[in-house]
């Protein structure tokens, strides 16, 4: 066994040369799947958290750094789940790579994730190719070229998180020589969790909003959309608070100094999601304040304003979402 197979899974092991394919446990990535699904499990949220309190604002989003390993903290209700790079990770490098992530991490978890529990497989075989083609976007020349190295490092980046105190890291990452492919295995422990757990749907055209930071609506509805679908808003209503969605999505950061245009940018992001019938969307209640009437206290309000996601009914009209109670979504 050479030092490169050392974190291949087991399957990968049989045979010589070259990938077999057809071994049991090892699945390529279909292309251009319409649906996705993700384990209604805290350790898959804690992972997507992760990837969307990374980047450049990292530092006021929860990332911090304990013991020499720089570490965050997935909260929900009374639970939580500790998160980290892996041990003896430098920290500055480790600064480096959290700055680093992008938002483009987030549709590379949720392809990998996709077919490690759709499948039940033990590992998968994954390049760029995959992961733009269920993006359903096309690029061309030297912006081809500059999203396909991303796509590979975010894949490196991924392998780096571990789960809990003293946990292997959730997805091991093998880059394969000179194919610019990866070989990424779930951790045994977490596969046989995540196995036990329902599953949640997530919309394939939510991987199509474009994951550009200068894209910030298109952004901002690929987050919620994918908060809300990790909280199960596929099967049934969920009912959140403004601030509470910022908090979860890595938006907090905006607020400072920034708040109208996050608010504008945040409605926006809801329409898009509303318009192109990911989601029916209502506000919860009538006393919502118009963000055109931005007078003091206004930004107070609006984070406490909640919002009720779920899924279209049977007509497609939204009759899901609590009796049809609460303040539509429209264009003013």
């Amino acid at each position: 066994m050479n030092k490169l197979q050392q974190n291949w899974p087991p399957a990968l092991l049989m045979g010589t040369t070259g990938l077999p394919l057809d071994l049991p446990g090892l699945s390529e990535v279909d292309e251009r799947p319409s649906a996705f699904v993700a384990p209604d499990h805290i350790g898959y949220r804690a992972l997507l958290g992760a990837a969307m309190r990374a980047g450049p604002d990292c530092r006021d989003l929860g990332w911090g750094e304990t013991g020499g390993a720089l570490r965050l903290l997935h909260r929900e209700g009374l639970k939580q789940m500790p998160l980290r790079l892996a041990r003896g990770a430098d920290p500055r490098a480790g600064w480096g790579l959290v700055d680093a992530i992008t938002p483009l991490a987030l549709d590379v978890l949720t392809v990998l994730i996709d077919r490690l529990q759709a499948r039940n497989v033990e590992a998968v075989l994954i390049g760029a190719s995959e992961i733009l083609s269920a993006k359903r976007r096309h690029y061309c020349g030297g912006e081809l070229l500059a999203v396909q190295a991303q796509v590979g490092r975010e894949i490196l980046a991924l392998g780096q998180l571990e789960l809990g105190d003293s946990g292997p890291p959730a997805l091991r990452v093998t880059e394969l020589p000179g194919s610019e492919r990866f070989v990424v295995a779930l951790d045994p422990d977490l596969r046989a969790a995540w196995r036990e757990a329902a599953s949640h749907r997530i919309d394939g055209r939510i991987l199509a909003f474009d994951n550009r930071a200068n894209r910030g609506a298109d952004l901002l509805a690929k987050k919620i959309g994918l908060y809300f679908s990790a909280a199960g808003a596929s099967v049934r209503p969920v009912r959140r608070p403004v601030r509470s969605i910022l908090h979860a999505i890595g938006g907090d950061a905006q607020l400072k100094g920034r708040a109208g245009r996050l608010a504008d940018r945040f409605e926006e992001a809801l329409l898009r999601l509303s318009e192109r019938r990911v989601f029916a969307i209502r506000r919860c209640g009538a006393d919502a304040p118009p963000l055109e009437d931005r007078n003091k206290g206004w930004i107070k309000a609006w984070l406490k304003t909640e919002v009720v996601v779920a899924p279209l009914g049977p007509g497609g009209d939204g009759a899901s979402v609590s009796n049809g109670a609460g303040q539509g979504l429209s264009r003013r």
